[in-house]
């Protein structure tokens, strides 16, 4: 892992400024130095594609290209089982979404193709997990036996299932869209039922309404600092997202943020998008104090697992961003109960 203090500066500059550190000769010795980085935080394509526009390299134009096709070939196997998908749970008349990966990339982004995917998300009320889970075994797709484990299918909320003779990609099943140790949204349900459709390879996707996508970006966003990921990916996301808000989205966004519980959780989503890419105001009416200044943030989130990054006690993060002490509360015996079920599993 790059662990260059330098180097992890001059990235924070060029997505703060768009403008590369003159202490490099060439845009593509800048790539070369920070390629590691962008790629474990999944933003080679936004980076090159910045870089394409304020030079005239054409060896980072040839890089820009590489990864666009690279990108291609993974994202067209998600979008080719994503088809099957759609029929599957057409006839089964299951209630679901399809979020994170392909689908919500062309929601923020108008593409499908701004990073690859490995996976399939489909989330759905948990009335329906059983019956997901059954239509989909049914139709060659198989159970790992460490995805049936009490830590998954009820903490978690989640199981992953393999399609037979193939590696990837794989289908993840959900009714929780948070692990134990974060704040938890009020209705999850609400996520499937509060939706847009999305046109993918001539079939309509449904897919977390762009309100309900940021929300669930911010989560995702917070999930990767508890579990120390590099996870600059979901602030791009929701900076990005958050520049296409109308008045009327945004105030939508913040009642809709309050209603489940998830206000701090979002406040601090956007303190840590303008903390990496300086967005002139935070957008939120949260004058709360973080653990962190904007550089350590920024730095924790690219570079999580470095001795320098300033990591809080998990506890005090769930304390900082429970919308009130009933919910950290729920959120501490949540936890207890989590850690109980996974020694007895």
């Amino acid at each position: 892992m790059c662990r260059d203090h330098a180097v992890i500066t001059s990235l924070l500059s060029f997505l703060r400024t768009k403008t590369v550190d003159l202490d490099y000769t060439s845009p593509l010795e800048f790539w070369k130095s920070i390629q590691p980085l962008v790629r474990r935080n999944r933003l080679p394509l936004y980076v090159l594609q910045t870089l394409v526009a304020n030079s005239r390299d054409p060896n980072i134009l040839t890089q820009h290209d590489k990864y666009k096709n690279e990108i291609a070939k993974i994202n067209f196997s998600i979008i080719i089982h994503l088809k099957k998908l759609h029929h599957i749970l057409s006839e089964a008349a299951i209630p679901y979404v399809i979020y994170k990966g392909p689908v919500q990339q062309h929601l923020v982004h108008g593409d499908m193709f701004q990073r690859p995917s490995g996976d399939i998300d489909i989330l759905v009320d948990k009335r329906y997990f059983a019956e997901l889970r059954a239509a989909l075994v049914a139709s060659h797709h198989t159970l790992p036996d460490e995805c049936d484990r009490i830590w998954w299918k009820y903490f978690l909320g989640e199981q992953h299932l393999l399609i037979e003779g193939i590696q990837r990609p794989t289908v993840d099943i959900h009714f929780r869209v948070q692990r134990p140790g974060c704040p938890q949204p009020a209705n999850t349900a609400a996520f499937v039922h509060e939706k847009v459709e999305v046109n993918v390879a001539g079939i309509s996707v449904p897919t977390p309404n762009t309100v309900n996508t940021m929300l669930v970006i911010a989560i995702n966003l917070v999930k990767g600092i508890y579990d120390e990921e590099p996870c600059a990916y979901h602030a791009y996301d929701l900076y990005t997202l958050d520049q296409k808000l109308t008045p009327e989205l945004r105030a939508c966004l913040q009642d809709t943020a309050d209603r489940q519980g998830l206000r701090k959780t979002l406040d601090f989503a956007m303190f840590a998008a303008t903390s990496i890419f300086g967005l002139n105001d935070l957008r939120t009416t949260s004058s709360r104090h973080y653990y962190w200044d904007r550089d350590s943030l920024a730095a924790l989130i690219i570079v999580p697992r470095t001795p320098t990054s300033l990591k809080p006690p998990r506890q005090v993060l769930l304390s900082l961003l429970s919308d009130n002490r009933g919910d950290y509360a729920k959120g501490l015996f949540w936890t207890f109960l989590s850690k109980v079920g996974r020694i007895i599993d």
